[in-house]
């Protein structure tokens, strides 16, 4: 397949131009893009991650090379939301410390998504302190030169809903309940 295209012989321009074309016409000055994984697809990922990571690498060198509309000497920004390791020793599919460095120098922020520690079928805390404080290190990995200059780059994501949980069974979040109450 010839370099700067996709499958199906669709130029990546083409995808970062309509992108391009939508933040000068809604005047944003960033743009959020998310890292998406399933096990169920761990085998195409794989195949595909370098393909993504160069793809995202491009978006935010595209961005960057854009003034925003709203913020005078401002460059439109490019932050990527990545979910947390799936476990302490590093999967496949998990964005890890190899993957935060690929893209350091083109993504502006990493939303890391730390509020999804438990779910129905293991209630809990939201966010517990230590579990983040490990998912950063895995993040991170045992390089301090990483730490120090990409540490900064990281936003922790706070939720602002709850779930309700019982024995008997497992309720509708929170905020479902309270936007009831305010209907």
């Amino acid at each position: 397949m010839p370099e700067g295209y996709v499958q199906g012989d669709v130029p990546v321009w083409n995808v970062e131009h309509l992108l391009l074309l939508q933040f000068e016409e809604l005047y944003y000055d960033f743009l959020t893009f998310m890292y998406l994984h399933t096990k169920a697809v761990d085998m195409v990922f794989i195949f595909l991650q370098a393909q993504a990571l160069q793809f995202v690498k491009q978006l935010g060198d595209a961005l960057h090379s854009i003034m925003s509309e709203k913020v005078s000497g401002q460059k439109l920004q490019l932050v990527y939301v990545i979910g947390p390791p799936s476990s302490e020793k590093l999967q496949p599919h998990d964005f890890g410390p190899k993957d935060l460095e690929t893209l350091s120098k083109d993504v502006d922020g990493f939303s890391l998504m730390t509020y999804d520690f438990s779910n129905p079928h293991k209630p809990g805390p939201n966010a517990p302190l230590e579990w983040i404080q490990i998912i950063l290190r895995i993040l991170l990995g045992a390089s301090a030169n990483r730490a120090q200059n990409i540490a900064p780059k990281i936003f922790l994501g706070i939720n602002f809903y709850g779930n309700d949980f019982s024995l008997s069974k497992v309720q509708i979040p929170v905020v479902e309940l309270l936007l009831g109450e305010i209907t």
